[in-house]
């Protein structure tokens, strides 16, 4: 019997702080609370993709953006010109080969090894491949043009 009481006060209270938590959501939520609390953080584009679809009207921003404020932030990105200096048409430094150590690459010749004249190496027991067949797909004109459709 004792058991039976402690485990209907454990369900009782379980449900009373599921009903509590369910009233705190609510309410919050209604008030545009999470909308403000998530646009606020890190996760900005995936709260906002979760919220916007729960919340009517958005929750307006506890200070307005003023433009002065991120004026230096949204500055138009330009290089600067391109300018022509005289090292760039002087055309010794693109023809000088002095500086440059070339080293002429060649490869060893060719030898031939005894191992590469003993025919035991090499065996070709099948040397002779099957004779080709034409097959009926290979001739099918509307295969090869695209109109089998």
């Amino acid at each position: 019997m004792k058991t039976k009481n402690n485990v209907q006060k454990a369900v009782l209270r379980s449900g009373a702080v599921v009903i509590s938590f369910l009233l705190i959501t609510f309410t919050v939520s209604a008030n545009g609370f999470w909308m403000h609390l998530l646009t606020h953080n890190s996760f900005n584009q995936i709260a906002q993709a979760l919220v916007v679809n729960s919340v009517e009207k958005p929750f307006a921003a506890a200070r307005p953006v003023t433009t002065d404020r991120y004026a230096a932030l949204m500055v138009a990105a330009a290089d600067s010109r391109l300018a022509l200096e005289p090292w760039m048409t002087n055309v010794s430094n693109f023809t000088k080969t002095s500086d440059l150590q070339v080293e002429q690459a060649a490869d060893q010749a060719l030898r031939l090894e005894s191992w590469m004249l003993e025919e035991s190496n090499f065996k070709f027991e099948n040397a002779a491949d099957e004779p080709l067949k034409l097959e009926g797909w290979m001739t099918d004109y509307s295969l090869w043009t695209g109109k089998n459709q």
